[in-house]
């Protein structure tokens, strides 16, 4: 985790990191980008794990509790701006809900790996497979809502050519941020 004091207060600094969080997630997660496949990508799913990585796991669940009470509630937060409960329960609400499941994932793998010696040396590496893990749990779980709601799967190889890559290139993306991020506070600091 790269969460340090900011005020000495524990609950105004874990507020302040679930403001910070929330705002992120809610600022770039509409957001989608064309890659390779013809499904466009967002970052919602590379935003709520990586901070629950990066703050921990209640900041991390409580950030993305309420970004999916705001997308509920009318603000455009999800991907392409959409919004309202019925997005949230609709054919993609399986991705939405399992939001929380990944950030648990992810907050609980870097609470368990932190006290394995030989894995918390390798942080970099470590972090990448609890990102890639945590989404890769996202994606099952939003497929098999999506096929359950409309009654049609999805073959393996159409899941590997079309997500996949765009799952590789969000967590070499949350890495990379994590690794400038935690130079950078270890310059600061000293």
């Amino acid at each position: 985790m790269i969460v340090s004091k900011i005020t000495g207060n524990k609950y105004l600094d874990e507020s302040i990191l679930i403001a910070i969080s929330l705002a992120i997630i809610c600022y770039l997660g509409p957001v989608k980008l064309d890659f390779i496949t013809e499904i466009p990508t967002t970052l919602q799913s590379l935003l709520v794990v990586w901070f629950a990585l990066a703050f921990g796991l209640r900041i991390g669940m409580t950030a993305v509790f309420l970004y999916l009470i705001a997308g509920g509630l009318g603000l455009g937060v999800f991907a392409g701006g959409a919004s309202g409960w019925n997005h949230l329960f609709g054919s993609n609400g399986g991705f939405l809900l399992a939001f929380p499941i990944g950030a648990f994932i992810a907050g609980s793998l870097v609470q368990i790996l932190a006290r394995i010696k030989f894995l918390s040396k390798a942080k970099f590496i470590s972090s990448a497979l609890i990102l890639f893990i945590s989404q890769i749990s996202i994606l099952i779980l939003g497929l098999f809502w999506q096929s359950a709601f409309i009654g049609k799967t999805i073959s393996i190889t159409t899941i590997y050519s079309i997500f996949i890559p765009g799952l590789l290139i969000k967590t070499a993306i949350g890495t990379l941020v994590l690794v400038f991020i935690s130079r950078a506070k270890s310059q600061i600091l000293s």
